[in-house]
């Protein structure tokens, strides 16, 4: 049930032709498109969390959740993929395979670059 309701979400979720919008335009289409991933990413956190509680989760109210280690191990999957589409949407340059380690290391390279930038200036003024 809940892996052809991420299908049909992420069917219904398709970004139109930008290139003649207004940058308002194009802001609202990304934010509800980031809005639809968000919400499927909640909605998996949560049954995969459900199931880890076990009966707790039943005596707080979230009903009998039963699902298989192979069903657990798709939810995960596509959690992950979920990350990575999430992570790759608006990405300019993708270095190797993943999006998210693409923003990590250009973050790195970031940081990297502020620390010895940092570390010049200060070093000048003594």
């Amino acid at each position: 049930k809940y892996i052809q309701e991420a299908r049909n979400l992420g069917s219904t979720i398709r970004q139109p032709k930008l290139s003649n919008l207004s940058p308002s335009v194009i802001a609202q289409t990304n934010w509800k498109f980031v809005e639809g991933l968000l919400k499927e990413c909640r909605n998996k956190t949560k049954r995969m969390l459900v199931e880890k509680m076990g009966r707790e989760a039943v005596e707080l109210g979230h009903g009998e959740v039963n699902i298989t280690g192979v069903e657990e191990n798709t939810l995960i999957a596509s959690l992950c993929d979920l990350l990575e589409r999430i992570w790759s949407h608006g990405l300019q340059v993708k270095q190797g395979k993943s999006a998210l380690w693409s923003h990590l290391l250009h973050y790195l390279e970031n940081r990297q670059r502020k620390t010895t930038s940092g570390s010049f200036s200060t070093s000048g003024k003594t």
